[in-house]
């Protein structure tokens, strides 16, 4: 299922995890990344800044959301270079997917990188088939390029 990436749909979204597929592009934090940052009191920006979290391939980050957000995790995972991001843009979908299968992880809502296409109609095919519990953030502006 789609969902608007808005406040309010962090508010109110019932899944117990927030998956973020970044680059290494992380700086200034925009999008969907900045209203986390907003609910998460500066956390995200704050690993950003402190060269915790820079998007680089293969790159984990898990944070508890100590309440902030309806969710009890968000999922960090770096996908590298903007230049590179539609190459290796299967892998990663299904290296998320294995470990969000891993940390069993029930529900969750899934944003991928907005400047690549072809990961969000491959997000939206693979979310369809995994069924109820998995949401994709919108992304207008991918959207718009596919339709």
């Amino acid at each position: 299922m789609i969902v608007s990436p808005s406040l309010e749909t962090l508010d109110y979204l019932e899944v117990d995890s927030i998956v973020i597929s970044t680059t290494t592009d992380l700086s200034p934090i925009r999008g969907l990344m900045s209203l986390i940052d907003w609910r998460m009191c500066g956390g995200v920006a704050t690993l950003v800044k402190n060269g915790l979290m820079t998007g680089c391939v293969d790159e984990s980050v898990l944070l508890s959301t100590q309440g902030r957000l309806r969710a009890n995790r968000i999922f960090f995972f770096g996908w590298g270079d903007d230049k590179i991001v539609q190459q290796s843009m299967h892998s990663r979908m299904h290296w998320m997917i294995s470990c969000l299968h891993k940390a069993k992880a029930e529900s969750y809502a899934m944003m991928v990188p907005d400047n690549c296409p072809a990961a969000y109609k491959a997000a939206t095919s693979i979310l369809k088939k995994v069924g109820s519990g998995a949401y994709l953030f919108e992304n207008i502006s991918v959207k718009e390029r596919i339709e």
